[in-house]
Parts: C-alpha cells; sequence; structure tokens
C-alpha cells in the first residue's frame, strides 16, 4: 500500500500523542487549532461570492497523481463555511493529493438550501473536472499540472478523483456521486455523512434542527423532496463509494452509515470531527483508504494498459 505519512511534525501532535484523551472524541477547537497552509488558487464556477473552489498545489517532487475534492460540513448553515477544515485540506496536499475544497451555497445569508446547495456542488465538480480534461488544443497552450497527455489519441488523461465529503458536506457529496451515475475515474467517501434526512429531520440536537430549513419544510410536507434529497433509500451499486463513520459520534449517529451498494467502515471511540484531526485515529483510516484508493487506480491502469 502506498505510504502517505509526511516527515514533519503537526503542531500539538506530541502533545495530543502523549495525551490520555487520544481515543475519544476530539472537539472541533482541536482542528481550528491546526495549521493551515495558503491555498495556491482559486476558482470560481458560478456568479455569486459563494461559488468557487480553492486549490492546494502538492510539491511536483511529491505529487502523486491524483485529486481530492472536499465538500465542507457544517449543517449546510451559511455559518459554516470552509475555513473550519481547511487545515485538513491543506494537509492532504502536503501528503501529495492536488487539492481542492468546495465552496457553495447554504442555508441563509448565503443564499443555498435545497436543492440549491446540491445544484452548487454538482456545478463545482464539474467546473474541476473540466479543468483536468481540457481538449488537445487547449492543453497544449496550457496544459494542467496534473493532467498527462497521451499522444496517441490526442486528448488529455485526467488524474484519478476523489471527492471527500464531511457531515453535511458528505450528504451532498454523496447525492452529488448518484445524481452523476458511474465514473470508473472518481470514487466518493463520506465521512459521517447525513444519508437519511426523514430521521434526521426528526432530531433534536443543533445539527439536526437544520433540516427543516434546509429543505424549507417538513417531511410531511415535503415528502416528495426529502425522498429526493434522501440517500438511504438509493443504490449506490457501481458508483465507487464509501463511509467512514465514528461509533462515538454525537451529531450524525452510526445508524446513518449504511447505503446500499457503498461499503462502509466503523471506527470505535471515533466522534465527528475526528476525520478532520490530523493523526487521529479516524484520520489515519481516511489516508489508509485514499491509499487504497489509489492502488487500486494504478493496478487497473496497469491492467488496462497490459491487456492492449
Amino acid at each position: 500500500m502506498l505510504n502517505l505519512s509526511k516527515n514533519r511534525l503537526i503542531p500539538g501532535f506530541l502533545a495530543i500523542m502523549t495525551s490520555m484523551s487520544l481515543d475519544a472524541a476530539v472537539p472541533l477547537s482541536r482542528v481550528l487549532e491546526q495549521s493551515v497552509t495558503p491555498y495556491s488558487e482559486k476558482r470560481a464556477y458560478g456568479p455569486s461570492q459563494y461559488q468557487y473552489a480553492l486549490r492546494w498545489h502538492p510539491k511536483p517532487s511529491e505529487h502523486l497523481g491524483a485529486t481530492v475534492v472536499f465538500v465542507h460540513g457544517g449543517c449546510w448553515l451559511s455559518e459554516y463555511d470552509h475555513t473550519h477544515a481547511d487545515s485538513f485540506v491543506s494537509d492532504l496536499a502536503e501528503r501529495g493529493f492536488d487539492t481542492w475544497t468546495l465552496e457553495y451555497r447554504r442555508t441563509g445569508s448565503s443564499g443555498g438550501g435545497w436543492p440549491t446547495s446540491l445544484n452548487d456542488v454538482l456545478d463545482g465538480l464539474t467546473m474541476i473536472s473540466d479543468f483536468y480534461s481540457r481538449s488537445a488544443t487547449e492543453a497544449g497552450k496550457n496544459p494542467p499540472e496534473t493532467a498527462t497527455f497521451d499522444y496517441s489519441t490526442n486528448k488529455v488523461t485526467a488524474p484519478p478523483i476523489i471527492v471527500v465529503g464531511h457531515s453535511a458536506g458528505g450528504h451532498l457529496a454523496l447525492l452529488a456521486a448518484f445524481s452523476k451515475g458511474p465514473d470508473q475515474s472518481v470514487h466518493t467517501i463520506g465521512l459521517a455523512p447525513i444519508t437519511n434526512l426523514i430521521a434526521y429531520a426528526e432530531g433534536l440536537n443543533s445539527c439536526q434542527k437544520g433540516t427543516v430549513p434546509f429543505m424549507g419544510g417538513t417531511p410531511s410536507d415535503l415528502p416528495e423532496e426529502y425522498d429526493k434529497a434522501t440517500l438511504s433509500n438509493k443504490s449506490f451499486s457501481g458508483l465507487q463509494s464509501s463511509i467512514l463513520q465514528g461509533e462515538a459520534d454525537p451529531i450524525v449517529a452510526p445508524d446513518q452509515s449504511l447505503l446500499a451498494g457503498a461499503s462502509t467502515t466503523l471506527v470505535p471511540e471515533a466522534g465527528h470531527f475526528d476525520w478532520l484531526s490530523i493523526g487521529s485515529r479516524a484520520h489515519t483510516v481516511l489516508i489508509d483508504t485514499l491509499a487504497a484508493i489509489l492502488e487500486d487506480a494504478s493496478n487497473a491502469t496497469h491492467g488496462n494498459k497490459a491487456d492492449d
């Protein structure tokens, strides 16, 4: 398996490693204390100030030839933008991924909600995918750093794309995968994703209470829209989708982690923000999952070449 570790010390990592709370659920405050590397570029995918993606370039010498697109969570609310997870995203770039974080309109002042937020994620993913799939003429003028030019077909070969969504962002990322349909170059990972909006809307925690404002009504008011927005009533067979879920998550319960056709990994004692906490047990599971996806993609590519 590929080694995606880094030969550097993460601020506060040694303190965490020596703490008895290492395996306890990680609070968001710990994630916010992590260092952030500035992003490399910003690209808009729509006219709104909230329709953009930030990109972190990996070092050329460490480039893995793969792309990660992150869809942040925050209960679909405008109060929570991408910044709380920027340290997590920039860390992936330091591990060799060409990494993006996707901002989108959300419930409240940014003008999102259902289905606007999903449409934004779909449009943002299309923009990023198109960036790597330019025509041969465009690529010759300004080749993307991570794409390769195939002289036999005169086309640009796009790198593998792994879409990672957390919480409400996991809901949108997986729903985008379902909407787009099978694509062998794309793998989607939901980190504690909200999969059953009807059940989630009945909950009483602060994030669950964000479901009705996001949808624009209750399940009884909008049964058809909840059916469209819910993941647990859909089959993800053939969609290369995975769910990683903490068993100690108080915000998104483990019973939200089962989808037909998607693989599910449960991590004992992991909470909701552990996935974003660099060096945590849950984060290590994610890194191992990314490595396994890259290894499978590499094996498939070499196998196809051998068959030619």
